[in-house]
């Protein structure tokens, strides 16, 4: 009767080796069914913490449509993923992936679709769990994180209790790639080497822009805010 979501954190360092730093707790949609989440934060030793999350859905028929984690103003967001299940064998649900937004105060990914919209688009359906995560230069801190509901239904979210980014941490500036505190033309080469090998591997080291892909506006923004910064400070 144990989810498999617990197994992040009671085998998380190994088998039989539990990972204190992974929180695993239970949320439930009033009077309809039930989500497992958990989170996990580590410092990366370059002046970013990672910040994961993985939400599965028990047994909610409402699914989930959306999921945001508060940002501060002033906090840099980098290396925004998201992982999900692929439908196959005749099931008629869309396979495309959540769409993410960076920005006014939250990272947020949502389905392509509404129910309205699409009943069949890609949501998170009962049964199957999602991942999301990205870096920040802010330390954690103890916040709010929102499931919003797919189907209609009152309430159309619910919230619970996650590692988030401090406003404490942020006011870095993001376009000091190679970590030395100060913007120069030093970290355009540091973004280019990390753009190309993102290009060559598949990773997503350069996704400045949050958009989950790497390609040539990744550079555009990189070197638009990097100009700002240079000029105006960060």
């Amino acid at each position: 009767g144990i989810p498999a979501i617990q197994a992040w954190h009671d085998h998380g360092l190994g088998p039989n080796t539990p990972d204190p730093s992974v929180v695993v707790q239970q949320v439930d949609v009033p009077e309809e069914g039930r989500f497992w989440v958990a989170h996990k934060t580590a410092d990366n030793g370059d002046g970013t913490w990672r910040y994961e999350y993985a939400v599965f859905n028990l047994n909610s028929h409402v699914s989930g449509g959306s999921f945001s984690i508060p940002v501060p103003e002033g906090v840099s967001v980098s290396n925004v993923g998201f992982h999900d299940v692929n439908y196959h064998s005749g099931e008629p649900y869309d396979n495309t992936d959540w769409v993410v937004q960076v920005g006014s105060g939250s990272v947020t990914w949502r389905s392509p679709q509404t129910f309205a919209q699409n009943p069949n688009t890609n949501a998170l359906r009962w049964g199957t769990m999602y991942n999301f995560w990205f870096d920040a230069d802010a330390e954690p801190t103890e916040g709010q994180a929102t499931l919003g509901l797919f189907r209609p239904y009152t309430p159309d979210s619910v919230q619970f209790a996650a590692a988030v980014p401090s406003a404490a941490g942020g006011g870095g500036c993001a376009t000091d790639f190679n970590g030395d505190l100060v913007v120069n033309s030093t970290d355009i080469s540091a973004f280019l080497s990390a753009w190309l090998l993102s290009i060559n591997e598949g990773t997503m080291d350069a996704d400045f822009n949050g958009d989950l892909t790497v390609n040539s506006s990744d550079i555009s923004a990189f070197l638009t805010v990097w100009l700002e910064e240079v000029n105006e400070g960060c």
